[in-house]
């Protein structure tokens, strides 16, 4: 499977890591150039420094296939925003995504969001588990 992974490069690196050796092809998208040039330096994978949203760079890269986006930016929008635009340009790609707010979730899911992750809703319904 190809896996494409964006956002800011901490949490690209984190998902990576436990993502790499299982037989995937990963790329890393993130616009900050010191993260990119530190990912490309320590791991096996194509990285490239440049806007998820822009198909352009996409097809540059050579990136004509896709079978999973993984957008884990820190603002809600952004990540809906990249998601429905990797689903306009790659048919059958899974998309997920992270949402910081818990009332986005069902709206996310409406828009086509293939698996959501919301930490604080996780954490809320953990706690409330416990009990």
């Amino acid at each position: 499977m190809t896996i494409l992974i964006a956002g800011p490069g901490r949490l690209i690196e984190t998902v990576i890591s436990q993502l790499e050796g299982k037989g995937h092809s990963l790329i890393a998208m993130c616009g900050d150039r010191a993260c990119c040039h530190h990912l490309s330096e320590s791991r096996d994978i194509l990285v490239i420094n440049e806007d998820p949203c822009d198909a352009a760079v996409l097809n540059s890269a050579g990136i004509r296939s896709l079978d999973i986006l993984i957008s884990v930016f820190d603002e809600d929008c952004q990540n809906l925003m990249i998601c429905q635009s990797f689903k306009r340009l790659f048919r059958n790609v899974k998309t997920m995504c992270t949402v910081s707010s818990p009332a986005n979730i069902r709206l996310f899911i409406k828009l086509g969001i293939d698996r959501i992750w919301c930490a604080p809703a996780t954490i809320a319904q953990d706690a409330l588990s416990i009990s």
